[in-house]
């Protein structure tokens, strides 16, 4: 079955596969960086601080929007291969006249000199995070276990994202962050936010998988996800500081994908043991 497997993923399969993931990650990159803009200018205007707001925002709207992409690219690409094939086609071509934009804008030019290590690295745990998630697929099965999956990576990511943005804020400004309360604040925010989106999952599904076992672990997992990413944000962002690097460049990447593989093998493992 694997070699039949192997041997019907052809040339017809690889542009498929190929079409969808350049026109999704060129449509939902250029979505998103409208979208930040402005959210951004939205705050200022409305005096709310951008760094409470812009970070859970896009990557919230950013993980939903990039699945309706590859749906819809992918859906085309099933129907209209020759048309999704020129989209990426036209994707790439606009590459070099995007890269000079880029270049010519002080504000954007260290990102694409020194950027491309923070994604990179950030790719590799993701991809850790997707072999986590698929040995564990069946210990997550039923019970309403693989829902709580995006509120603990995406939640994660969030409460770090904003953190460490308001920490680069305050360095930019000169001025200091209070760290412990932050910290504090940010640290309750997730316990609430969590304990009740288990109780509303224990409601939907039942208690046959969510336990009272299972839900302490829940907690404890959340919290010490939470906690260790706040402790990487600090140290990530003053490291990136002191090297004359922007933080809100080199730091997020870092956070969402630790956010994502810390939060898959936490839950997967409270899975397993109850």
């Amino acid at each position: 079955e694997e070699a039949g497997a192997r041997q019907a993923f052809g040339v017809t399969e690889a542009l498929c596969v190929v079409s969808v993931s350049v026109v999704t990650s060129f449509l939902a990159g250029l979505f998103q960086g409208f979208f930040t803009a402005y959210i951004t200018v939205v705050s200022f205007d409305r005096h709310i601080d951008p760094d409470n707001v812009a970070g859970p925002l896009v990557v919230s709207l950013g993980d939903t929007v990039t699945v309706l992409f590859i749906a819809g690219t992918t859906l085309l690409a099933h129907r209209a291969l020759p048309v999704a094939v020129a989209l990426t086609l036209l994707c790439l071509a606009l590459l070099p006249w995007c890269q000079r934009l880029a270049w010519e804008q002080p504000t954007t030019r260290d990102t694409l000199r020194h950027g491309w290590t923070p994604i990179l690295v950030g790719l590799a745990f993701s991809c850790a995070a997707g072999i986590f998630l698929e040995e564990g697929m069946e210990r997550l099965a039923g019970g309403g276990l693989a829902s709580l999956l995006p509120l603990l990576n995406g939640g994660g990511g969030n409460i770090a994202g904003i953190y460490s943005s308001r920490y680069s804020t305050a360095l930019h400004k000169g001025g200091r962050e209070r760290h412990g309360s932050t910290v504090t604040s940010l640290l309750l925010c997730s316990l609430i936010t969590h304990v009740v989106f288990l109780g509303t999952t224990a409601a939907v599904y039942g208690t046959e998988r969510i336990g009272l076992a299972f839900a302490l672990a829940y907690v404890v997992a959340s919290s010490l996800q939470v906690y260790v990413l706040l402790l990487l944000a600090g140290v990530l962002t003053r490291h990136a500081w002191t090297r004359d690097l922007d933080p809100d460049n080199h730091v997020m990447p870092y956070l969402t994908a630790l956010s994502d593989f810390l939060g898959t093998a936490l839950l997967v493992g409270a899975a397993t043991v109850f």
